[in-house]
């Protein structure tokens, strides 16, 4: 699981990150940190699937809240 959090992460950090890719890993993917790890990247191109997620975590006493606000 870190694996893929990990690759996820830079695949969203590369210059122009494929947003389907991320999409499907942030839809599909179990987990809090991988879908943290795609959606800076899927912001960044324009696609805001994971705002509504991002927000829901801001507002959220559980999960990672600074790492959604960092994002």
């Amino acid at each position: 699981y870190e694996d893929r959090v990990a690759l996820a992460r830079a695949i969203a950090n590369l210059p122009t990150p494929p947003s389907k890719r991320l999409r499907e890993v942030f839809e599909r993917g179990p987990g809090d940190d991988l879908r943290l790890a795609c959606a800076g990247g899927l912001l960044r191109t324009g696609d805001d699937a994971a705002l509504e997620w991002l927000l829901d975590r801001l507002r959220s006493s559980s999960g990672d809240p600074a790492g959604a606000e960092a994002t």
